[in-house]
């Protein structure tokens, strides 16, 4: 049983193993308090130490991951990773960016009739949201 609730997500992920300089962006399928999954088109062993960066070019969470499990799909993996000596300011923040995220998808929505992927409402939020939601300023747009 999990320990905690996921949250669908699509934001983008900077994922490197820890002892490669070298980095790949990814998009997440989901996120929780706890760990994060994405897909891959290379496996990862359960076991490996790998660094996240949420989101890749302006970090506001940044945290070594543990993978505990990879899945093969398809033509790609689905890789479920545990959080490593993440603080509770960092897992409150990253969850509450992902609520702002889907808020700002569903008011798009209601409002505009422009139905966006998790993907396209995160990139446009990180876009047009970014600075105001580190700055503590972004109206709740839940």
């Amino acid at each position: 049983m999990r320990s905690y609730v996921r949250y669908p997500s699509g934001l983008p992920v900077s994922v490197s193993l820890e002892e490669v300089v070298a980095s790949e962006t990814l998009y997440l399928n989901n996120i929780s308090r706890g760990g994060l999954s994405f897909n891959s088109m290379v496996a990862l062993e359960v076991g490996t130490v790998i660094r996240l960066r949420i989101p890749p070019n302006r970090p506001l969470f940044e945290v070594p991951g543990k993978v505990v499990w990879c899945k093969k799909m398809s033509l790609q993996y689905v890789i479920g990773v545990e959080f490593i000596n993440a603080d509770d300011k960092a897992r409150t923040q990253i969850i509450e960016m992902v609520f702002r995220i889907d808020g700002y998808r569903r008011k798009l929505l209601e409002q505009e009739g422009r139905g966006l992927t998790h993907q396209q409402a995160a990139l446009e939020w990180i876009e047009k949201c970014w600075a105001d939601f580190v700055a503590g300023s972004e109206p709740d747009m839940r």
